[in-house]
């Protein structure tokens, strides 16, 4: 369990900012004054903990935090602006930094009391990982090098669906392929998402010598990045037992090795969304579902279609506004339907649809009305693969398609029946961000 924390140091000593020479941090504007001066983006430690500490109601305190202490990492107001934590905790422990960094390595540190040790592993062996992000805003770009800083491939087996029919070797590949923003061999985990990875020790690697996985900057943001330090996460200790024999990788057979499959959900399938008229309730008839910011008072707010949360809304059923929005989408249980979402914001946004699994099938570029298309047309991406997926990040201006199979199942303590699949299903992005108001809406199954 990888998750993400600010932790102050002595007033006047945290860090206004943070510069990763390994990534090539290039924008068109002055990314300071982006991240850490507007609050746009990832706040400096200095910010949350010395100039404008919020306490956890989001008041100002009239003090800073002391060393140790944990800010408060969101911004006051509508917004939903949350910050990105610069430690990482593996299982909720730093297990140590390690000098230099994933490209040009140095030796591993003393370890704090409590931090286990690195793992020990043989040469040539596998190595499973099942690693899940908790982080509210952090997206997990992981990289494994040896001792050498020479990276090793870690390849994808699995996620929230479970295994898949085949190893995949994912990330960027040569233009003018489409643009994932993290290199081949790499991992990238959205807040909240799982994923089930496989990598081999090298049968060459010396006795005692040490791998690590690293997490590094992410670029969520078009033309910029989040500005966090790239830290270790895990360390591998090679032992001097006997070379093991393991030679999988991407492409390895998994559940067809045993004559199973994923599944295929159809590209075109014949159902539609429900006419929420015929329930008396507001709703849209919209496959594409929008991210969207939308200007409210002078401060732009996260939502669904352009129509915001209720802001009164208590959970109640008999208080606050009417939780039937204008966003909710419906459909019919045991239908099989083709949804779009569509990312009109800047930045990536990991898509979360309670209740049921979907199955992607395409990335392409937003077509925004009235404009000429890119020249040259930015790319798509098809999947080619099956995998149901509960979270799937959608970079900015681009729409995921994805088809889902409304199944019932029998209601909690029933052994039969198909009623636990009708309900009202929230969709959302960030789920802590935007807890109150902002990119959430409902699948209404009837």
């Amino acid at each position: 369990m990888l998750s993400d924390i600010t932790v102050c140091d002595k007033p006047g000593t945290n860090p206004d900012r943070f510069d990763d020479t390994v990534l090539p941090h290039v924008s068109g504007i002055t990314s300071w004054a982006l991240n850490y001066f507007n609050h746009v983006l990832t706040q400096s430690p200095k910010i949350l903990c010395d100039t404008e500490s919020l306490d956890a109601n989001g008041e100002y305190l009239k003090q800073p935090y002391q060393k140790g202490e944990i800010p408060n990492v969101q911004e006051p107001g509508s917004n939903g602006r949350m910050s990105e934590g610069f430690t990482v905790l593996t299982n909720g422990v730093n297990v140590g930094g390690r000098t230099g960094n994933p490209h040009v390595v140095g030796p591993l540190g003393d370890l704090a009391p409590g931090v286990p040790a690195p793992l020990n592993v043989q040469r040539g062996q596998g190595l499973r990982l099942q690693i899940v992000n908790p982080s509210p805003v952090r997206y997990m770009r992981l990289r494994l090098t040896d001792s050498m800083g020479v990276q090793k491939e870690l390849v994808r087996i699995g996620g929230e669906g479970g295994l898949l029919d085949s190893a995949r070797l994912e990330g960027d590949t040569a233009l003018p392929g489409f643009k994932f923003n993290y290199n081949e061999g790499e991992i990238l985990i959205p807040p909240a998402g799982r994923a089930d990875v496989m990598a081999r020790i090298p049968p060459t690697a010396k006795e005692n010598s040490l791998l690590t996985l690293w997490t590094a900057d992410f670029e969520r943001v078009e033309a910029t990045y989040s500005w966090l330090p790239t830290v270790p996460v895990m360390h591998l200790k090679v032992t001097n037992a006997p070379p093991a024999d393991f030679a999988s990788g991407a492409g390895t057979a998994l559940l067809s090795q045993v004559g199973a499959s994923v599944g295929n959900l159809p590209d075109d399938p014949p159902d539609t969304l429900r006419d929420p008229v015929l329930d008396s309730e507001d709703g849209s008839k919209e496959r594409d579902i929008h991210l969207t910011f939308n200007n409210i008072v002078g401060d732009f707010q996260a939502s669904i279609d352009e129509i915001p949360m209720p802001r009164d809304f208590n959970g109640d059923f008999d208080g606050g506004n009417p939780f039937f929005l204008e966003s909710a989408r419906h459909a019919t249980l045991s239908d099989v339907i083709e949804l779009k979402v569509t990312n009109r914001t800047g930045t990536n946004h990991p898509f979360h649809l309670h209740g049921f699994s979907f199955q992607p099938k395409s990335l392409t570029p937003r077509t925004i009305p009235g404009t000429d298309p890119p020249d040259p047309p930015k790319p798509s991406y098809n999947f080619l693969y099956d995998e149901f997926r509960d979270i799937m990040d959608v970079p900015g201006n681009y729409t995921l398609t994805f088809v889902v199979s409304l199944d019932g199942r029998p209601l909690k303590g029933a052994t039969s029946g198909v009623d636990g699949g009708k309900g009202r299903w929230l969709f959302h992005c960030h789920i802590l961000p935007h807890a109150t108001f902002g990119m959430m809406s409902e699948l209404h199954v009837h």
